[in-house]
């Protein structure tokens, strides 16, 4: 089955940290996209927030193996509650699209421009 990911932040394209390397091995590149809530410069990564009335700029990849998500659990340190992975009911026309939420403590300043 094939799953969606929207991703704003050091997983977009052009990052070259070990972690986008591993994820743009494995999931295919969709399309630009955008959603609304804030983003929170937390200094080396972004935090999203579904709060909010932005325009946040992201990309949304494709991938159907489950190790992607398992893999960027951990790199979100979901288990930790730095962030929790939900699913947005629509971006661009695709459904059910999966995104990290932030959760942690709320020390960044909001991005306006929604561009990390």
């Amino acid at each position: 089955m094939e799953e969606y990911i929207f991703v704003y932040g050091t997983l977009k394209r052009g990052h070259k940290n070990p972690a986008a390397k591993w994820f743009h091995e494995r999931a295919e590149f969709v399309t630009t996209a955008r959603t609304v809530g804030s983003l929170i410069d937390l200094g080396e990564y972004p935090g999203f927030l579904l709060e909010g009335d932005s325009e946040i700029k992201g990309e949304v990849f494709k991938f159907k193996s489950p190790e992607v998500l398992a893999f960027l659990d951990k790199y979100e340190a979901v288990e930790e509650g730095l962030y929790k992975r939900v699913k947005l009911p629509c971006i661009q026309g695709i459904k059910d699209v999966w995104v990290y939420v932030y959760t942690g403590t709320r020390k960044g300043k909001i991005i306006p421009s929604g561009i990390f």
